[in-house]
């Protein structure tokens, strides 16, 4: 925040019309591994938070791209080199500051393609904007800040809730500007047509208490937009640890239970090792029950609050992959097979050793293939999670 949003007593000097935008792709590892070479396009429109309205033949400089301008209705396209997942934009000019992206720092999708479409509204604000505008900005960012110390919430959900309130606070001005030119209006005709004074001071009268109970309103609203914002994040982080715990305890019970049957000849001549199968046995059907018991309310979870068609798929194939090909083919089987020879050799039955070795050594094999499926599905699913 720069510091005539912080002391509206500063002034601002000079005339030129000259923001530079520098717009540079920094590493980040959590969302991209880099894409050399790559070329993505940035979209998008500039424009005046105040006025609400887009700043034409603005110009603009992006790394590793020659100066251009905005078109006469503030719009601009250009292809840009993309290494990263995040685009960082800087306004360098004392009478413009950027509010959004917040910071300056817009992050991109990991799975963005060659050539695709990035769209990047920019919205900034004048040093002559009005001191109550640049007071309900200084609260809105001190708000997001809190959020981010307190809470440690994601990239994402900071672009969101920044949006958000600059939403809001647009339809506020919106809002009490077109009360205001009312208000003007009926002043006017009031000095006008003596009249009609009595009839017009009691719009009049209406129209500023409307104002007063709008001003009112909005005093209040940012902090409670912002507490239920923070209530879903909180929320939405509960269930991601939830999920991610479940699926993690599953896969690795699941490892146990094919390295047990690796060494299931060791069942028939140690009780120790027939004690410690038992073992294996039962915690893999404990993970394997918290999945099947949670996959209905973590797929309603996961539709509610992260919305996205995409990774509820994603969710519901996984836990397919787990129940039904898994489960039901691989590891049901081995009730009437390896675990039926294991119990009736626990009771002095005759049982044939080799043959139960070999049926657990081609159910290892077909573990093998579907655990590295499960790896790749896992890590590409967890990570889009973490990400949203």
């Amino acid at each position: 925040m720069s510091s005539w949003l912080n002391d509206n007593r500063r002034s601002t000097a000079g005339t030129t019309f000259l923001v530079l935008l520098l717009i540079a792709m920094v590493y980040s590892p959590v969302l991209s591994q880099g894409h050399p070479g790559m070329i993505v396009v940035l979209s998008g429109q500039v424009l005046e938070m105040e006025a609400q309205e887009p700043i034409p033949q603005f110009p603009l400089h992006i790394d590793q791209v020659r100066p251009f301008t905005t078109d006469n209705h503030g719009f601009f396209k250009v292809p840009v080199p993309y290494a990263s997942g995040v685009v960082r934009v800087q306004l360098r000019h004392p009478r413009y500051e950027i509010l959004s992206p917040p910071e300056g720092s817009k992050i991109l999708s990991a799975s963005l393609k060659p050539n695709s479409t990035v769209n990047l509204e920019i919205w900034v604000l004048g040093a002559d904007a009005s001191d109550e505008l640049k007071n309900q900005l200084f609260e809105a960012r001190e708000e997001i800040a809190r959020l981010k110390k307190n809470n440690e919430i994601t990239g994402r959900q900071v672009e969101h809730l920044n949006r958000t309130l600059l939403d809001s606070i647009r339809v506020f001005h919106h809002e009490r500007k077109r009360f205001r030119t009312a208000v003007d209006s009926l002043e006017n005709q009031l000095s006008e047509k003596v009249q009609r004074e009595q009839q017009l001071t009691g719009q009049l009268s209406m129209l500023k208490e409307q104002i007063a109970t709008l001003e009112a309103s909005n005093r209040s609203l940012i902090t409670r937009l912002a507490s239920a914002l923070e209530e879903r994040y909180l929320r939405q982080k509960i269930l991601h640890d939830e999920i991610t715990q479940s699926l993690l305890n599953y896969e690795s019970r699941l490892k146990d239970l094919r390295d047990q049957l690796k060494k299931v000849g060791f069942v028939f001549r140690s009780s120790q090792a027939g004690k410690y199968f038992a073992e294996t046995i039962e915690n893999y059907s404990e993970s394997r029950n918290e999945i099947n018991n949670t996959r209905e309310t973590h797929s309603e979870a996961i539709q509610h609050y992260w919305e996205i068609p995409s990774l509820q798929e994603a969710y519901n194939r996984l836990v397919q992959l787990i129940l039904r090909d898994i489960h039901d083919e691989e590891i049901l089987p081995l009730n009437d097979s390896v675990l039926l020879s294991i119990q009736e050799a626990s009771v002095g039955k005759r049982v044939k050793v080799k043959k139960t070795e070999k049926t657990a050594n081609e159910t290892v094999e077909r573990l093998d293939v579907k655990i590295e499926l499960l790896e790749d599905q896992m890590k590409q699913f967890l990570n889009h999670l973490k990400e949203y």
